[in-house]
This record gives structure tokens, C-alpha cells and sequence, in this order.
């Protein structure tokens, strides 16, 4: 998949999250890197069909980069892979997120901010039982894992932290950092997309909160 003329890599990457973790700047960090920096056929993957759910993609071409949510738990971890897992530390703030994204789903206006409001009427009793398995699955799963190729990112550390965030994607594409102009790039392509919603404990969070503590 990759010219020997240009730089090598030998293991595939999936990028997983819980979903509003900020996967979507991950991936366009790294499809960047990719882009520029390798000869690939297929860049990556951002389609949720059935082709893409395997793993490696067996799309056709098979993309380098596949993104995924794991929603049915059917992702395998396989030895000649790396795996990149993305959440919040905070399960209630990355539900909360989730849910507003739900809503934004649902209006008309796509281009609205996705920082919606979200009033305790729009809260589904039925999806926050389903997402609070669906999350502590995940976490179960990818977090507490052991396998030294996954590697776990908590969305506040892109924030607090973005320079080791670059360092381990340098690492896992097994490319130099002695370039630091390219390196600075980088790291300044990450913070000046770093634009999270900052998870205030409101109300919502709390009715959130409640309902999974009851569960």
C-alpha cells in the first residue's frame, strides 16, 4: 500500500471512539499526515457501511485509515494493527454530547451550532440506558485493555496536552521528528481545530447523571 520511496509503515491504523470524542479532528489530523507524508491508494475511511466495520477495511481499495464506533462490539483487535481509541474521561459530559448531537441530527438546519441547546424534555430515558451500556462496553473493552497496540486518547488531553497527542502519532507512523518545522505544523493544525464545547456541569448533566446512576 505504501511507495518504498516515501515513508514506510508497516501496520495499519482504526480509530475508534465513543462518538462526539473528537474522532472527526483525529482523523483529519492524521489523514493530513497520510496525505503528505505517504503513498497510499486509499487514504481513509469514514463510511459506517458493512465493508467498513471489518477490519482491516476490505473496501475497495482497502483504505489505511478506517474510522469506527464499535456500536455492535464485533471489532476484532488483531496483532497487525493499530488501534487508536478515542473518549472523554467524563461519561456523563461524552453522553451529553452524544444526545445533543442526536438532536442537531433531528432539525432542519444542520449548519446550527453544534453546541444545541438540550432541555430535560429531549432527554430519551430509553437511549441514555442504552448509551450508558453502550459507553461503559466500550471503555470495558478498549480502555482497560492491555494489548500494547492500542493506544487510548482522552479527548480533554487533545486539549490540555496536544503536543504528546502529535509525539504518538509520529510514533505510530513510525516517521522522524527531526523535521520540526513539519512537526510544528502539525501541532499547530491540531490546537487551532481543538474547539470543544467546554463540558460545564448544568443541569442537563445532572438529570444525565441521574438517570444512569438509577440504571
Amino acid at each position: 500500500m505504501i511507495d518504498a520511496n516515501r515513508n514506510r509503515t508497516t501496520k495499519r491504523v482504526v480509530m475508534l471512539s465513543y462518538p462526539r470524542s473528537g474522532s472527526g479532528l483525529m482523523f483529519n489530523i492524521l489523514s493530513d499526515i497520510i496525505d503528505e507524508k505517504f503513498t497510499v491508494k486509499r487514504i481513509g475511511c469514514v463510511s459506517y457501511s458493512p465493508a467498513c466495520n471489518t477490519v482491516p477495511c476490505s473496501c475497495d481499495p482497502p483504505a489505511f485509515l478506517t474510522k469506527n464506533h464499535d456500536f455492535d462490539n464485533t471489532v476484532e483487535i488483531k496483532a497487525d494493527i493499530n488501534y487508536i481509541v478515542i473518549i472523554r474521561k467524563d461519561k456523563i459530559a461524552n453522553i451529553e454530547a452524544y444526545c445533543r448531537f442526536k438532536k442537531l441530527l433531528q432539525t432542519e438546519n444542520m449548519t446550527a451550532t453544534r453546541n444545541i441547546d438540550l432541555n430535560v424534555v429531549d432527554i430519551d430515558e430509553a437511549f441514555i440506558k442504552k448509551q450508558d451500556e453502550y459507553w461503559q462496553r466500550f471503555y470495558n473493552k478498549w480502555v482497560t485493555t492491555k494489548y500494547k497496540n492500542v493506544w487510548v486518547v482522552y479527548t480533554e488531553d487533545i486539549i490540555s496536552a496536544p503536543a504528546t497527542i502529535i509525539d504518538k502519532l509520529y510514533e505510530l507512523l513510525e516517521m522522524d521528528k527531526n523535521n520540526k518545522s513539519e512537526y510544528e505544523k502539525y501541532l499547530d493544525k491540531l490546537i487551532s481545530r481543538s474547539k470543544f464545547k467546554e463540558d460545564k456541569k448544568e443541569q442537563i448533566y445532572y438529570t444525565i447523571k441521574g438517570l444512569t446512576d438509577s440504571l
